[in-house]
């Protein structure tokens, strides 16, 4: 039995012929293609080969069946994954996401049997958060005196109200139904940068009003009382524009609080960045621990302020005490899983790490205790402002 090999420009096909004597024959006929030629053409564009057969188990068969690609030709021949021998083509990367859609359509009451229930926790976490701090606003403009606390509370209430009336509805969307199924345009990457950025600018808001709620609350003999502007200056996120932030105030009689939150980078945060990139050029770090230093310095300091006060409340330490331990035990339990996955995750092994990732169940509840922070304040400010 002899192998014929028949070399076509689109297929390898193989063919047995039977000679007498049982001789050995192995027999080529080209049409100008060679095997490795035939590879590097399929390699270099898949697409014109699979047709319909993108992530199929069926082209996977049929390449496999040739006999002439290695694992990783396979996977870049029928799942467009060939990172290891080339860039993506831009072709490649919207034929994935097409199919991303397409599929993701097919499973969609799948995916409604699968996960109302998160349907159901994102509305009541939504519907709460509108309501409550539209409820605050509504009776800070009307029935309260603007004094620096109610001032403090309607900052926090506002923020909150942004991220429960346009983030969450988005990154609810996201967790439920896939990244990317509003489209690729440029328009939905503008909305969808645009949402992260309320997201992260939103826990920093809440985080700075917050502080300065604190120390508007401490007794007049724990503050330095002066006639002057006094500045409290905190590290804040690291981005790259950033300006200013500055908390002036009116007197009339009364203390007010007019806080106009904007970003800011400062020079510690360029030095700090400086010497991270010159231990990573130096080897003295992994590339991607410079990424993580900076995560944990995004989140974990509020925006910069410059903070003018003069409280005038008398309030007891006790009240004081107490709505710092019930803001602090809110902000563990809402962020403290999103924290965690974030900073602490990476110090686990690779294994680990990417099959934490790869759950979907528990980055929708970190995602969605993140976002319940807008209701729980809602809840708890007027509490504690009595």
């Amino acid at each position: 039995m002899a192998p014929l090999l028949v070399l076509l420009p689109s297929h390898l096909f193989k063919l047995s012929l039977r000679y007498t004597q049982d001789q050995e024959v192995t027999v080529f006929m080209t049409t100008g293609f060679s095997i490795e030629s035939y590879k590097k053409a399929v390699l270099a564009n898949p697409l014109n080969y699979i047709g319909d057969g993108l992530n199929t188990y069926a082209c996977l068969i049929h390449f496999n069946s040739l006999g002439y690609f290695e694992f990783r030709e396979l996977w870049c021949v029928c799942y467009l994954a060939c990172a290891y021998y080339r860039k993506s083509h831009p072709e490649e990367l919207v034929a994935l996401y097409n199919y991303f859609v397409e599929d993701r359509v097919k499973k969609l009451p799948l995916i409604w049997k699968l996960r109302w229930n998160w349907v159901l926790i994102y509305s009541i976490i939504g519907l709460a958060g509108i309501t409550g701090n539209t409820l605050i606003i509504m009776a800070i403009f009307r029935y309260m005196k603007k004094s620096a606390t109610h001032t403090l509370m309607l900052t926090i209430a506002s923020s909150d109200l942004l991220t429960s009336l346009v983030c969450l509805p988005i990154e609810g969307y996201q967790s439920f139904y896939g990244a990317g199924i509003l489209g690729i345009d440029t328009g939905m990457l503008i909305v969808c940068k645009l949402s992260y950025f309320l997201f992260y600018a939103s826990f920093g808001c809440s985080i700075i009003a917050m502080v300065a709620l604190g120390i508007e609350r401490v007794k007049n003999e724990y503050i330095v009382q002066l006639k002057m502007k006094t500045y409290l200056c905190i590290p804040d996120k690291m981005v790259d524009l950033k300006l200013p932030t500055t908390v002036t105030l009116k007197e009339d009689n009364r203390n007010f609080f007019e806080v106009l939150f904007e970003v800011f980078k400062l020079c510690a945060h360029a030095g700090l960045g400086l010497r991270l990139q010159q231990r990573r050029m130096s080897g003295e770090m992994r590339d991607d621990t410079d990424q993580y230093i900076i995560k944990l310095f995004q989140l974990t300091f509020p925006n910069s302020v410059l903070v003018y006060f003069y409280a005038t409340h008398q309030n007891s330490v006790f009240k004081v005490i107490r709505m710092l331990l019930t803001m602090l035990a809110i902000f563990v339990i809402a962020w403290g899983p999103f924290l965690f996955q974030a900073f602490y995750l990476p110090l686990f092994t690779e294994q680990t790490t990417r099959f934490l990732k790869d759950q979907r169940t528990p980055r929708m509840i970190y995602t969605a205790l993140s976002f319940s922070s807008a209701t729980f304040n809602s809840i708890f400010l007027p509490i504690n402002s009595k």
